[in-house]
Formats: structure tokens, sequence, C-alpha cells
């Protein structure tokens, strides 16, 4: 019985198993209850809207199937990396909070949420204890072809939008991703979310260009690839993604062996250009059509700061945001946290006292530290803090002390700029303290660097 048994757990715990329970985590990334709803409405005929549905119903209860699988793995194998047991306990204990002051089970949601943290977190740990050399490269590989294909399909669908429009000036105000759209009944991310994932194909796409120098033409691809989505990205004015690309330029500077010559022409290229077009053609555009056309969600976002109703406090008004979840913590005297995504129901309720209208766009807590207090209370708070320690003293010791970013392949650079943006972002957004694609990311890059670091170890 137990050489069966250990043979069930070698199969579970192998490369492939990994890989797929991988895929299978990301492929929910957007599913919520909706899908529990929309398979009582189906019509059941043969037809691809069924299959979507039925796709989706079966997609939600991979968390709850995978869960127990990868526990167990997790419970067997004797090597537990601290940085997933932070993350396995962060969420962990959420649940905790959560199952208290509800009393019963009522949003599975939440549970989903949690229970994909925990099973990406365990996935990492089982393959570095199991010294799967490849696994990490492969992950990368999955990670990236899926943003490709998500953003390739809405970007496409962005700029069939932005020729067909002749008074849209920037991509931000298109309707193709407006708030509770969906598609192939799953939500559409916002533009911000897209313009995430292409700064993070820009960044993959920006480091592996390095490792063609003898080849002109696969350099001469990268190029016009990194110059469009440097393009789009400052189309869609999301100031988090604009941001992340200045970060690159100062890596870029600092950290890469390249001439000064070189560097310049390349700055030029790929960031100052594709900017320099983009508002080439917005010139024309104003030009050619009556400024009596275009509105106040045409403009700049980047110069002008946008106004949405009376007052402008939903894409810029993250301090009015932070000061109503400080509000929170102390009416409600909050220590031990609320459970997962407290921020939506607490800010939704406050946002309402407001301005009902504007409820969507501030019913998150935009920074990762006061989610992870308004979810786990001090506790949980003190998980993530040292989660973010973590982080830090990789990211220093891979590129101060060891110099591994100068020296080491494209996917290494890839994991040390990458994670450099998420800590930066995560002071205005929620990024890596719940399950997202910031999330998904950060793990990913985290055990890079340290299954890197591990492996020099042992060949010296």
């Amino acid at each position: 019985m137990n050489i069966k048994k250990n043979k069930i757990a070698n199969i579970l715990n192998s490369e492939l198993a990994l890989l797929v329970f991988w895929v299978l985590v990301l492929t929910t990334l957007n599913l919520n209850s909706v899908a529990l709803n929309e398979i009582n409405t189906a019509n059941y005929k043969v037809n691809l809207e069924t299959f979507f549905i039925l796709i989706n119903y079966l997609g939600y209860f991979v968390p709850f199937f995978l869960i127990f699988i990868i526990t167990y793995n997790f419970y067997i194998i004797k090597k537990k990396n601290i940085f997933s047991l932070l993350y396995i306990l962060f969420g962990i204990w959420q649940l905790i909070v959560f199952i208290i002051i509800e009393q019963k089970i009522s949003n599975y949601d939440n549970f989903r949420l949690i229970f994909n943290l925990i099973i990406v977190a365990i996935i990492f740990n089982i393959a570095t204890t199991q010294k799967y050399i490849n696994f990490y490269r492969k992950s990368l590989i999955l990670i990236i072809s899926f943003i490709s294909i998500i953003s390739s399909y809405f970007v496409f669908k962005l700029f069939y939008e932005y020729f067909s429009e002749d008074t849209m000036l920037y991509l931000y105000s298109s309707s193709t991703l407006e708030a509770e759209t969906r598609t192939i009944h799953q939500a559409n991310p916002r533009i911000t979310g897209i313009s995430r994932m292409l700064l993070i194909l820009f960044y993959f796409i920006f480091f592996t260009k390095t490792q063609f120098k003898k080849n002109k033409l696969k350099q001469i691809i990268c190029i016009i690839l990194l110059f469009f989505f440097s393009f789009t990205i400052y189309g869609m004015q999301s100031r988090g993604s604009i941001l992340g690309l200045g970060i690159i330029i100062l890596i870029y500077l600092f950290l890469v062996k390249e001439k000064i010559k070189k560097k310049i022409i390349t700055i030029f290229m790929i960031f100052i250009l594709p900017l320099i077009t983009w508002e080439a053609i917005t010139f024309y555009k104003i030009n050619k059509f009556n400024d009596s056309k275009l509105t106040n969600s045409n403009s700049n976002r980047i110069i002008n700061k946008p106004i949405v109703g009376e007052v402008n406090d939903v894409s810029s008004g993250r301090t009015i945001i932070w000061k109503r979840a400080f509000q929170i913590i102390i009416d409600k005297k909050v220590i031990f946290g609320f459970g997962p995504q407290a921020d939506r129901k607490y800010l939704i309720e406050e946002s309402i006292k407001y301005d009902k209208s504007k409820y969507f766009w501030q019913n998150n807590s935009s920074n990762a530290f006061i989610y992870a207090y308004l979810c786990g209370g001090v506790v949980g708070l003190l998980l993530f803090f040292s989660i973010y320690f973590l982080i830090i003293k990789e990211l220093y010791q891979s590129i101060i002390i060891k110099k591994i970013f100068v020296k080491s392949e494209a996917h290494i650079r890839f994991a040390c700029a990458t994670l450099c943006y998420l800590i930066i972002r995560s002071l205005f957004e929620n990024s890596f303290a719940l399950f997202s694609i910031d999330y998904a990311l950060c793990c990913l890059c985290y055990f890079i660097l340290k299954n890197n670091k591990l492996k020099n170890t042992s060949a010296n």
C-alpha cells in the first residue's frame, strides 16, 4: 500500500504535474462565482457559448480540487521554504478570520482566492525541493505565453476601436474594456491590467534581446516589438505601467554593460520615439476634427488629471481611498482583520456614503500593506512584512552583493527587474498581497533568483 502511495506521490510531484497545476491555476485568474450562476441559465445547446459556460463552471472548482492534492504533497516533502510558508500562513490566517467573523461558509470566491495563493506557493516549494532545474524557465515561458494570448486579443480590439473612432485620442477611454464588460463569459481585465501585461512582455523581450547579439534579424524583430509595446503602453495612459518603463530605463542605464552611445540610441528608439509617434497621431486627429467632439476623457492623463463626475477622486484619488481605509481600521477597531478581499466589502460601503456611482473604482485599498492589514490584521501585516523583507533581501543579494544581474542570463535579469517593479507597484496597488498576475509573477521571479543562487552555491 505504501509503495502505491509513493508512486502516486511521485507522479503528482513530477515536473510535468507541477507545470500542469501551474497552468490550471493561471486559467482560473479571472473566474468568479458568476460561473456558477451562468451554468443554471445555459440553454445546453451544442454551441460555442455553452462550451465556454461549461469550461468556466468546471474551472471554478479547479482550486478546490488541487488544494487537496497539493497540500498532501507539501506535507510529505521534508524541506519547507520560508517564503512559501509565510504565504501559506498569510492565506490560512485570512480564512480563519473570515470563518470566525462570517460564522458560515458562504463566499466561495474568497476560498478560491486563498486556495490559489497557497497552491502556487506550494508548487514552487516542491519544485525547489525536487531540484527541477528547468522548471522555472518552463514556468516563465508558460506565463509569458498566457499573458501574450490575453493581451494580443484585447490589444487588437483596442486598436480596432482606436482607428475606427476618429475622436478617440488615447486607449484609456476605450469602450472595449468598460467596467463590467465580459469576454467568453469572464470579466474583462481593466486597461491598467492589459498595460501591465504588455509591460511584462516588454521586460521579457528587452532582456531576451541581449541573447541575440550575433543575430541581427532577431534583434530587429525584438526592437520592433519593444517599440510597439512602448507605443501601446503610452497610448493606454496607465501611469503605473509608464512608471514601469521608467524603472527599466534606470536598470538599463546603471546595471547593463553597454556603450553609452548604444544606450542613448536604444532609449530613443524604444522609449522616446514611440511617445513622439503617438502624440504626432494625436496632433493629427485634433487638427482634423472639431475640438467640440473631444471630451475630457480623451485628454492626456499623464499631463492632465482625469475627472470622473464632479470630484476627481477615482484614478488619482488614492490618498482619499487610503484615508477611508484608515478610518475603517479606526472605527471598526481592526486587530485581527476581516478575511480575504475585506477592502472590497468595507471600502464599497464607505464609498457609497459619498457617491454611489464611484464604488466600482474605489473598491480596493490600492496598497499591499493596507490590504494585508484589512484582511489579516496585525498578524497578516507582520507576515506580509516578512515576505516583503525576503524579496528585498533576495534582490539586494542578487544585484548588489553577488552582482548576478550583470553576468546572468536573460530570465535572471527579467526576474530582478520584474521584482523591482512589483515592489514599487505594491505601494499604490494591492499587487502580490493577493492572488493575481502580480502574485504569480512575484513567486516565480523570487524562486528563479533563489534557485539560481542555490545552483551557484552547489556548483562552488
